[in-house]
């Protein structure tokens, strides 16, 4: 009996063994295969546990990045805003990506509940891409090496890392003071996304005399809030991991702007120029005590107490320890696991030429001491731009080179010299190597044989500056000696009319906002950004306004007049403090304080702003009901006040009767026709964030009806100001921040300066449209009738035409 019974359990054993191999590697679901669309339906058989992935794999087979979407219902889904949808721009060739089925949340921030998954369907979401499936299906995701225990930190219901172990604020490992808080982050990938707060113990069982204990403790922050304790400490088994003092000047330089000095290559992709930096990861070789692991952290605030994961893999105590560049196997698989998930969520596009062309100056051994001369024109009182590309056949490790201003006489136009350097930029999912971030300490960044280092120069000309011609030179230091190249400026008898506004938005720099000590030193950066905006002439500057909520409303004052005093266009937009104060006060006591303000800018002579009381209505995050009884609130409260709102997409044109002037941007219709149908119902309309900066400004504002133009944004971080992909969206900033406040030249995106140039590219339109000679009425018509609808065309416009239709207006002028 007893050895029948043995039998048995062998059978038995044999049969769960057998039963767990076809629920682990073997184990996966085909969804389908062949082009878009493909869908799975759940009869109700199929079962998904929290180890299981999505996985697409297949070729995009066009020559331009395909839009793929992702989407994933559950019982409770009925649209968009109640399902999963994961939508990725992807480059061309092939292509593969893994979702994860635990922690899927929806637009409306519901957790999808994987039980009750009823269909996955992976479509285009954007045109009609040729895109051909191999691989649709769900499979067991990878799991953690042998006797290596990985326990991923935070809310029970969030995505989780393969081979990870969830434990939450309520597990009994985990003690804290003052209660344990979920942290839940929109990005960047799951290992670091999530984790508790406010943790000083955790205690985990060892599986070996002597653990590799890797600790994961960055909280990435959200949108523009990066946590920054000054102090904390992190002390495994009693041996010291993590002990950090910072000031916050320290804070700023060492972690702030950590990334502003990284330079990519080709050879760089989203996990070696940004993943594998984030977490804060710490390795330690110690011996377990009693069998467990115990972790302890400190520090002077709940941000310091702060863990994303632990990684525990038995380390024989007979080989030597490992160094920090010495990944254990555990610890490499974590990483391979985290790097994958970088490159399949951002894939990096082939580098495309850039449209801004350049003049090529080569540098070589034997070449002349003088070089071809750069000539431009220009008119008083605008800036001109001078794009270049310097190559050299030898490295020049720190370039020194030395702008000397055009001058004519006692005359000198101001000169800014800028250094491009290379940066994988996120478009969407998808990274393109660029060069627009301008840095202005010049000699920083390298020339090199293999790839020429782009420079950018603007020209300042005064209003008052006498026409002629003004000389500068570069002179740039070689191993081989000095090289020169003149710089001729001729300046035009000829004054330029106003252009209709245009700038950015722009808010207090974040970083000198985290810490009371800064105050004035973030003020002073704010009158600093208004002043360096009117300089590029940017008046549709939306100015960051505070006060609303305090009772004596003088704050409110002061930074009106500050933005009056900095420039900026009357009618300015008051963007977002709108919305804090619906937060602080509740709508109807908010209505009532827009009333007080309206009376205090009225008794001040102060211009009346335009309240943005809407930002994209229709979005999913967005709750657009009770929008209607909000405005009639302020309305009542309120009446002089003028009202606007932000619209991108046709069916936003139900709320265009809400507003006074509606703010629009290329998802709601930018074309002549549609700015057209919103100024005959009599409403303001401005213009906002087309991507195309120069053609916006210039072309488009001048041949259509639209008041103005606003681009986002001139300084908009998500949380790490050099990491585009901890946030929902990339960062927006054409102002970076750097650790001198108001430095003498700021480094700044080339944005800002296709923004200036589409300004005096309008200003030239405008004073040809006021020509009355028959060559100028001609060419005036002509450039009308070639844009005489679509905005797709005006957009379309190379800078070398732009540059080419402003030279023939120049030749208008007068010798």
């Amino acid at each position: 009996m007893r050895h029948c019974l043995r039998r048995v359990s062998a059978l038995l054993a044999l049969l769960i063994a057998l039963v767990a191999f076809d629920l682990g590697a073997a184990r996966a679901l085909d969804l389908g295969k062949g082009g878009l669309p493909l869908a799975f339906t759940s009869d109700g058989t199929a079962v998904f546990t929290d180890a299981d992935e999505i996985i697409v794999e297949g070729t995009v087979n066009d020559a331009t990045p395909a839009a793929i979407a992702l989407r994933v219902d559950d019982a409770a889904s009925t649209a968009y805003a109640t399902r999963y949808n994961d939508e990725r721009k992807i480059p061309p060739g092939p292509f593969r990506f893994t979702v994860g089925v635990k922690g899927l949340k929806t637009p409306s921030g519901r957790v999808l509940d994987r039980a009750t998954i009823a269909r996955i369907v992976v479509f285009a979401w954007e045109g009609t891409p040729n895109v051909s499936i191999t691989r649709f299906e769900m499979a067991r995701g990878a799991m953690l090496p042998e006797r290596a225990r990985g326990y991923a930190f935070g809310a029970l219901d969030a995505a989780l890392p393969p081979g990870f172990e969830r434990i939450g604020p309520a597990d009994s490992r985990v003690t804290g003071a003052g209660g344990i808080q979920v942290v839940r982050r929109p990005a960047p990938d799951p290992l670091v996304a999530n984790g508790l707060k406010g943790v000083r113990r955790i205690v985990l069982p060892a599986a070996g005399s002597r653990m590799r204990v890797t600790v994961w403790s960055e909280d990435p922050g959200e949108w523009e809030a990066l946590p920054h304790p000054f102090e904390r400490r992190i002390l495994v088994n009693g041996r010291v991991l993590v002990d950090e003092k910072r000031s916050a000047d320290q804070w700023i330089a060492e972690r702030y702007l950590r990334g502003s000095s990284a330079e990519h290559t080709a050879r760089d992709d989203a996990w070696t120029a940004y993943g594998r930096l984030r977490g804060n990861p710490a390795a330690l070789d110690v011996d377990a005590i009693n069998g467990e692991v115990v972790i302890e952290l400190a520090g002077g605030e709940p941000s310091a107490l702060f863990v994303n994961a632990v990684l525990i893999e038995p380390h024989d105590a007979s080989t030597p320890p490992l160094s920090p560049t010495q990944p254990t196997t555990a610890q490499a698989f974590v990483n391979g696991q985290r790097a994958r998930w970088y490159r399949e969520r951002f894939p990096v596009a082939a580098v495309q030429p850039s449209d801004d062309a350049a003049t090529t100056i080569m540098l070589t051994r034997d070449g002349p001491a003088q070089l071809p001369p750069l000539t431009l024109r220009a008119a008083p009182d605008t800036g001109s731009r001078v794009s270049l590309q310097i190559a050299a056949d030898t490295t020049i490790a720190r370039p020194q080179i030395t702008l000397t201003p055009p001058r004519r006489g006692s005359v000198a136009l101001a000169a800014r010299l800028w250094a491009a350097q290379r940066t994988l930029e996120r478009d969407d999912s998808v990274l393109r190597l660029r060069d627009n971030r301008l840095r202005a300490d010049a000699a920083s960044l390298a020339i090199t044989p293999d790839l020429p280092r782009g420079y950018e120069l603007w020209i300042d000309i005064p209003k008052a500056t006498p026409p002629g011609i003004y000389t500068g030179a570069l002179a740039i230091a070689t191993p081989a000696g000095s090289r020169t190249v003149p710089l001729d400026v001729t300046v035009l008898a000829v004054t330029l009319p106003s252009a209709k506004p245009a700038g950015t938005y722009l808010a207090r720099p974040a970083h000198l906002a985290y810490f009371a000590g800064l105050t004035l030193e973030r003020e002073r950066q704010v009158a600093c950004d208004l002043d360096l905006l009117r300089g590029f002439g940017l008046a549709n500057t939306a100015p960051p306004i505070g006060g609303l909520d305090r009772t004596d409303l003088g704050l409110f004052a002061t930074e009106m007049r500050r933005a009056q005093a900095s420039g900026v266009a009357a009618g300015w937009l008051i963007y977002n403090p709108l919305d804090d104060l619906v937060q602080a006060q509740g709508r109807a006591r908010a209505a009532a304080t827009v009333g007080r303000l309206t009376e205090l800018i009225a008794a001040q002579g102060l211009p009346p702003p335009l309240w943005s009381v809407a930002d994209e209505p229709s979005n999913p995050d967005q709750h657009a009901g009770p929008l209607a009884d909000w405005v009639a609130q302020l309305r009542a409260k309120a009446p002089a006040a003028r009202l606007g709102g932000h619209l991108n997409t046709p069916i936003d044109s139900a709320f265009v009767p809400l507003f006074d002037t509606v703010i629009v941007n290329p998802g709601f219709g930018i074309d002549l026709a549609d700015l057209d149908r919103l100024k005959a119902a009599k409403k303001g309309v401005w213009l906002y964030n087309t991507s195309a900066p120069r053609q916006t400004a210039g072309l488009w504002l001048w041949r259509t009806s639209a008041d103005r133009y606003v681009q986002w944004h001139a300084r908009m971080p998500t949380a790490d100001p050099f990491d585009p992909l901890d946030g929902r969206e990339a960062d927006y900033q054409m102002i970076y921040p750097t650790f001198e406040i108001c430095p003498r030249q700021p480094d700044i995106h080339r944005d800002l300066l296709r923004l200036a140039e589409g300004v005096v590219d309008q200003r030239w339109l405008t004073w040809l449209a006021g020509q009355t000679t028959p060559a100028a009425r001609n060419l005036s018509a002509g450039i009308k009738a070639s844009f005489s609808g679509r905005f797709v065309d005006a957009r379309n416009q190379s800078r070398a035409q732009l540059e080419a239709l402003r030279g023939r207006i120049m030749d208008m002028v007068a010798p």
